[in-house]
């Protein structure tokens, strides 16, 4: 009996001694947070990526440029925006040019109004985004005239993403459901919370990982399961995100720092 108890004790120190390494083999490790300076995006059956470069001042997104090629002149087509912000941080305009197009370069500019509360916001062009009470996207009402395009998202307790619906028009397109998380804080959604969700490619599953704080490992639209995998660059930041359906990769997203 008094060798038993001596060999429980003897287990037990060896435990808090961090001698036995078999619970921290499981467990997900914790990339530090970092601010990609670009981001490169493959897409299923598109031969040429999307590439956008990030300039920031200190926290804040400053500038970001998005490129892509002109198959039809065979050179690059770069939208550049250069963002606004009010004495509070928020973006109150961005300035963007473009330059590439099958139509001469040019330059625009979109104002942002904000609601009493900050929890929504509008453009000059007719667009709508309402937030929760932690600045997450609740919607998007993608407004332009009869065609009434609407993305609403539902989070869980944890301030988690749960669900994306993505509607055209009077009738429901798309519910991308999400599954389980990694413990794994998502670049790209830190890039779309720095610009406060206002500037997302309007694609479901750009919008469906953006939207996510945390890299999540699968997520269904209803009928199919699409998985998603991370890789570590040698400083432990997250350098790649791939979603993948059947083994065929749908998209995948390459960050540089």
């Amino acid at each position: 009996m008094q060798l038993l108890i001596r060999n429980i004790v003897l287990f037990s120190l060896l435990l808090l001694s961090g001698a036995c390494k078999s619970t921290e083999m499981a467990v997900e490790p914790h990339p530090a947070p970092a601010l990609p300076k670009s981001l490169v995006v493959e897409t299923y059956n598109q031969k040429y990526p999307t590439t956008y470069v990030y300039t920031w001042q200190g926290e804040a997104l400053a500038s970001f440029s998005e490129t892509t090629l002109n198959t039809t002149t065979n050179k690059d087509f770069v939208l550049t925006y250069n963002i606004i912000r009010n004495a509070n941080g928020l973006m109150q305009g961005i300035n963007y040019g473009y330059q590439g197009a099958n139509y001469a370069d040019g330059s625009q500019t979109w104002e942002y109004t904000y609601s009493k509360d900050n929890l929504q916001i509008r453009n000059s062009g007719n667009n709508t985004w309402t937030y929760n009470s932690v600045g997450n996207l609740l919607a998007w009402d993608y407004g332009t005239g009869t065609t009434n395009n609407l993305l609403s998202l539902e989070y869980n307790e944890s301030n988690l993403l749960r669900k994306l619906n993505w509607r055209e028009g009077s009738s429901l397109d798309r519910t991308n459901i999400l599954g389980a998380f990694t413990m794994v804080e998502n670049p790209l959604y830190l890039l779309a919370k720095k610009t406060q969700f206002l500037n997302m490619p309007y694609n479901d599953t750009f919008m469906t990982l953006a939207c996510s704080m945390l890299i999540p490992k699968s997520y269904n639209n209803g009928s199919i399961d699409n998985f998603v995998t991370y890789d570590l660059d040698t400083q432990n930041r997250v350098s790649a995100i791939t979603v993948k359906n059947n083994g065929i990769m749908l998209k995948k997203f390459t960050f540089g720092y």
